[in-house]
C-alpha cells in the first residue's frame, strides 16, 4: 500500500504519461486485491507504451487478471 502512496505522489502530469508508473500501479492494485482497478491501470499502461514486447506482457497479465 505504501508503494502505492508514493505513485500517486507522483505529479499527476508526469504520472499519466509514463506506462513504467501505470505498469507498476496496476502490479501493487493486482497484489493488494484491486483486479478491476488494476486492469484498469494496465489499459492506461499499454496505451502509454510504444514497444510491442513490453505491450504484449502488459496485455498477458491484464488478461490473466480477467481470467481470475
Amino acid at each position: 500500500k505504501e508503494g502505492l502512496l508514493v505513485l500517486e505522489a507522483v505529479d499527476p502530469k508526469i504520472h499519466a504519461s509514463f506506462a513504467p508508473a501505470e505498469a507498476t500501479k496496476a502490479y501493487l492494485l493486482s497484489e493488494m486485491g484491486q483486479p478491476q482497478e488494476a486492469i484498469e491501470a494496465y489499459h492506461r499502461a499499454i496505451s502509454l507504451t510504444v514497444e510491442k514486447p513490453l505491450s504484449q506482457y502488459l496485455q498477458a497479465k491484464s488478461a490473466a487478471l480477467l481470467a481470475s
